[in-house]
């Protein structure tokens, strides 16, 4: 599922999803962070190198034919979440912080939802 995902900026590169330990996911403070974006409306994949130019954030698609729509704009002080979010809307493309510095950008189904892979559900029994 994962094995075709590129880094942006590298021609070719394959990517293996680990868990994410909960020591290693993003601190309120690595969220509340802010930068000062001037990014026009273009097509995403140019908006996705200003946006990891301005945050250093490092992204991760599927591949480039999904990137294949326009951004909107982002004009202001945003954190890096903020400024994706509004800069993603509409284009079908959803994406998760893996770490404090790294996103995977992903295809949204035509409801609006997420696709997940294998997710295993535990419980206890209390009946008894």
């Amino acid at each position: 599922m994962f094995a075709g995902l590129r880094r942006l900026g590298v021609v070719c590169g394959l990517v293996t999803v680990l868990s994410i330990p909960a020591h290693a996911q993003q601190s309120a403070a690595q969220v509340e962070r802010t930068f000062r974006f001037n990014i026009p409306s273009k097509p995403l994949l140019a908006a996705l190198v200003d946006f990891t130019d301005v945050t250093g954030v490092q992204l991760l698609y599927p591949s480039t034919g999904e990137l294949k729509v326009t951004s909107r704009a982002v004009s202001g002080t945003y954190s890096a979440q903020e400024a994706l979010r509004q800069m993603l809307q509409g284009t079908g493309i959803g994406f998760r912080f893996a770490n404090h510095n790294t996103v995977t950008l992903q295809k949204e189904s035509e409801q609006g939802t997420r696709t997940l892979g294998p997710v295993r559900v535990e419980g206890a029994d209390r009946c008894g």
